[in-house]
């Protein structure tokens, strides 16, 4: 039976940080049947078309930065699969095409909507925690180019996110004890500016009145099959199919460690402030953050 394909701007973007349960939705919603999500997690179009502007086909594959390691990497790997599995390639057309598009177009909003090419019934989206910071021009800029696209942005106690963070990247596989004040400080600063602030959280939601969704991963945490179904009523999506997903299931977890105090410190030292806004605004939660280390008075 033939499909009715078409290309799509996305039907929602998700522009929070990682490490606050964007995988697990990401998992979750990729099984839902009236659900597109690309095969790359995080396509990043936005925010590299603002942090890298310009960048053509050799840049993107001869430079040193994370960005375009990454590249690298996916082109591997992919080449890797369809040299095992050569039939593969013949017989995931649909998927050779995503791969070379994603690989090897030329960047532009075009570009970026052809990504999203499935059935038209479907829910098509974006994970791209960089999306989050790019400037406010570029915000409003999406919003009036996609009057229809929706926006969901992931917040988590900055202390936990930033701990969650050192465990994934700086420490893991290392003794917390071989790292020094200094080296942590220095580490969790260079995140600072993904942590959502309140301005910024502010931006997002004004450019996209009406289609914005602020998620709290202490949601997640405490009854992941509500905060799921609170996401697909947001979207549209029935909540039927995920009856029996395994909401409790989890990716890229860090092994358990408990924050030691020296370090909780600096995270207190460095968050509290916008924490204590946070709280002004949103209450519940970011209240109990600022409890849960002293600084709910």
């Amino acid at each position: 039976m033939q499909r009715n394909m078409a290309h799509t701007k996305p039907h929602f973007l998700h522009v929070g940080p990682g490490r606050t349960g964007t995988s697990w939705l990401y998992g979750m919603l990729s099984q839902h049947p009236d659900v597109y999500l690309n095969p790359v997690k995080e396509v990043r179009y936005f925010s590299e078309a603002c942090d890298y502007p310009g960048e053509g086909l050799l840049g993107r594959f001869r430079k040193g930065d994370w960005h375009n390691q990454n590249y690298r990497s996916y082109l591997k790997k992919r080449l890797r699969s369809y040299l095992k599995h050569p039939l593969t390639a013949v017989g995931s057309s649909d998927r050779l095409a995503w791969d070379l598009r994603y690989l090897f177009g030329r960047r532009s909003d075009d570009w970026f909507e052809g990504l999203f090419r499935c059935e038209v019934s479907k829910v098509t989206g974006d994970f791209s925690p960089q999306t989050q910071h790019i400037p406010p021009a570029e915000v409003f800029y999406i919003s009036q180019e996609w009057p229809a696209t929706k926006v969901l942005l992931t917040l988590r106690d900055p202390i936990e996110w930033g701990w969650s963070c050192a465990r994934m990247w700086l420490i893991p596989d290392r003794d917390p004890r071989e790292v020094s004040d200094a080296e942590f400080r220095d580490f969790v600063e260079k995140f600072t500016p993904d942590f959502p602030t309140v301005a910024r959280i502010s931006l997002w939601e004004t450019a996209f009145a009406g289609r914005f969704k602020l998620l709290f991963f202490d949601d997640i945490a405490a009854d992941p099959a509500k905060a799921l179904n609170d996401v697909c009523d947001f979207l549209d999506l029935a909540t039927g199919p995920i009856a029996g997903f395994d909401v409790s299931r989890r990716r890229y977890s860090s092994r358990p460690l408990a924050i030691p105090r020296r370090f909780r410190r600096i995270l207190i030292e460095l968050y509290e402030n916008e924490v204590r806004q946070l709280a002004e605004k949103y209450g519940t939660y970011p209240r109990r953050w600022l409890e849960r280390y002293g600084g709910g008075g």
